[in-house]
C-alpha cells in the first residue's frame, strides 16, 4: 500500500501536483484515497516509516558502491564519493496545540536562507553520499534545541552537531554492513560546512573510517613555522604568493597548500587557501587527511554542492513545504517520502542531460 501511494505522488510531481489533495481534486473527486493514506501513517510506527525509507536509500547505496567497487581502483579518486553532511529549515506551521507541546524540543523559530526571513518550522539534519554527480540521502534527524533557544530565532539549533556526531555513527554502521556483504569501499571523505567545524565530529569521523574536510572559523589559532596565527594571517601569506605566481603564470588559478597545528581541534592539518572562479574572496578549507593532493580535497569539498542542489529541489521544484502537516510525526513521514522523490528526480534528470 506505501509503495501504491508513493507511485502515486511520483505521477503526481510529473504533472505539478505537489499533495494528495491536489492530485484527488484533478483525478478523483472521492476522499477516500486521503482516509486510506491517514489509515496506513496511523498503522505503522514511527520507527517503521523510518526504517522502511531508510533501508531503501541503504540498497541504493549498496548497489551504487558495489558498481562503483567492481571499477579499476583509481575511479575513486577520479571520481569520488563523498559523505555529505549539513542541514536545512523546513517551514511548517503545525496546527495541533499538543504536537506543538510534544515538539517544543526541536520545532521553533529559524532563520529560513530559503524565504530570507525567520520561519517556524524544524531543522533537518541529513547525512548521504554524493556518487556520480547524485545525492543519496541516507539518515535524517531534526536537531533539538536548547531552551535558550525558544524566545529567539536562531541559524541553526545548537543540538545539530550531536545530532551530526550521531549521524556518522550510523555511518559505521552502516559501513561495516557493506564489509559483511564483500562490498569493500576505500576511506571516504565526509564533507560539511563551518557549521559543523568541531572536534567532536571530528573524532567521530577518525572512529567510523572518514577523513574530515571542514572550513575553519576565522577566529581561531594556528601553528605554522613554530608561530601562532590566525586565518587572517595565512589569507595573507596566500595573497602574497599569488601576486608572484600570477605574474609568470596568469592562465592557472593559484592554489596554497600549507601544514598547520589547528589549535582548538588538537590535530595536525592540511590547509588549502584558493579562490572560486572569478570570486574576490579567499576561501580556505582543511582535512585531517596529510597525505592529500590538492585536488583531491577540492575534489571532495565541492562534492557538498550538490546536497546544497538536493534541499532546493525538495523545496522548489517538489515544493514540499505545500503539503501541509499537523504534528512531528507526519512532518518526518513527509521528508522520507518527499526525499526519495528528489533521489529519482536527480536519476531522471541525469540520465536526460548524458
Amino acid at each position: 500500500m506505501l509503495l501504491k501511494f508513493i507511485k502515486i505522488f511520483f505521477l503526481g510531481q510529473l504533472l505539478g501536483l505537489p499533495t494528495l489533495k491536489s492530485i484527488l481534486t484533478k483525478f478523483d473527486k472521492s476522499n477516500q484515497r486521503q482516509i486510506d493514506f491517514a489509515n496506513l501513517v496511523k498503522r505503522l510506527s514511527n520507527n517503521q516509516i523510518q526504517r522502511i525509507f531508510e533501508t531503501a536509500y541503504e540498497q541504493y547505496l549498496a548497489q551504487e558502491f558495489q558498481k562503483k567497487a567492481k571499477k579499476h581502483a583509481s575511479n575513486w579518486s577520479r571520481e569520488p564519493a563523498t559523505v555529505v553532511l549539513d542541514d536545512s529549515v523546513f517551514m511548517t506551521w503545525l496546527s495541533e496545540q499538543e504536537a506543538f507541546e510534544v515538539t517544543a524540543d526541536c520545532y521553533g523559530k529559524f532563520f529560513s536562507g530559503q524565504f530570507a526571513k525567520v520561519v517556524f518550522g524544524f531543522q533537518a539534519v541529513c547525512l548521504g553520499v554524493v556518487i556520480d554527480g547524485i545525492y543519496y540521502p541516507l539518515y535524517f534527524e531534526c536537531a533539538q534545541k536548547s531552551k535558550k533557544d525558544d524566545s529567539k530565532a536562531t541559524k541553526k539549533a545548537k543540538g545539530s552537531k550531536s545530532v551530526a556526531v550521531k549521524l556518522v555513527h550510523r555511518w559505521g554502521t552502516f559501513s561495516k554492513e557493506l564489509e559483511r556483504q564483500g562490498i569493500k569501499i576505500p576511506r571516504l571523505y565526509l564533507s560539511c560546512d563551518s557549521g559543523y567545524n568541531s572536534k567532536e565530529i571530528l573524532e567521530a569521523c577518525e572512529a567510523n573510517r572518514l577523513h574530515y574536510v571542514s572550513v575553519p572559523k576565522a577566529v581561531h589559532n594556528f601553528g605554522i613555522y613554530y608561530t601562532t596565527v590566525k586565518q587572517d594571517a595565512i589569507i595573507k601569506d596566500f595573497l602574497t604568493r599569488e601576486e608572484k605566481h600570477l605574474k609568470t603564470n596568469d592562465k592557472e588559478p593559484f592554489v596554497y597548500r600549507v601544514t598547520a597545528y589547528y589549535k582548538c581541534l588538537d590535530r595536525d592539518v592540511v590547509l588549502l587557501l584558493f579562490r572560486l572562479k572569478g570570486s574576490k574572496k579567499v576561501s580556505v578549507i582543511y582535512t585531517t587527511n596529510m597525505d592529500v593532493m590538492a585536488v583531491t580535497l577540492r575534489r571532495n569539498w565541492f562534492q557538498r554542492t550538490y546536497i546544497e542542489q538536493f534541499f532546493k529541489t525538495l523545496k522548489h521544484v517538489l515544493k514540499i513545504q505545500e503539503a501541509r502537516t499537523t504534528n512531528k510525526r507526519n512532518f518526518d513521514f513527509k521528508l522520507l517520502r518527499f526525499s526519495l522523490l528528489a533521489l529519482h528526480v536527480q536519476k531522471i534528470t541525469r540520465a536526460v542531460s548524458i
